[in-house]
């Protein structure tokens, strides 16, 4: 799978989250990602950068954005991400419009905690903000 093929499809991903036009222009127009906190668009981390890094090394799967959340399981990292398995792209697509794209959700206090899945996200505010988990 090409690289600029996912990059694409990650761009179409986050145009439908809504989130705000510069998240999109900043992944688009230079390959920056965000990170959603609480809704707010922020900067990732050297760390953070680091650990998405490795994600999308290992598995050879694109990160378009993070999430960050504080929860009773500690801290997590939720990357939405594109696979290289453009065959599926479509089915992501529609769990993308019910607001339940796949991630893989990292906790940073104990990685048995760390696993694959979908997740529940909306946009704080749309075209205004960043997203938040709901689920």
């Amino acid at each position: 799978m090409k690289k600029e093929d996912m990059r694409k499809e990650a761009i179409v991903r986050l145009e439908a989250l809504r989130v705000r036009k510069d998240i999109v222009d900043a992944f688009k127009d230079k390959g920056e990602l965000r990170l959603s906190f609480v809704g707010t668009p922020l900067e990732l981390t050297e760390s953070q950068k680091d650990r998405v890094h490795k994600f999308e090394e290992k598995t050879e799967c694109m990160v378009y954005h993070v999430i960050q959340d504080f929860t009773n399981l500690g801290e997590m990292l939720t990357f939405l991400y594109v696979s290289p398995d453009k065959e599926e792209w479509e089915l992501d697509r529609e769990d993308l419009k019910m607001g339940m794209p796949l991630a893989y959700v990292a906790n940073l206090d104990d990685e048995r905690f760390s696993e694959f899945g979908s997740v529940g996200v909306k946009v704080y505010l749309p075209g205004k903000s960043g997203l938040v988990r709901t689920a």
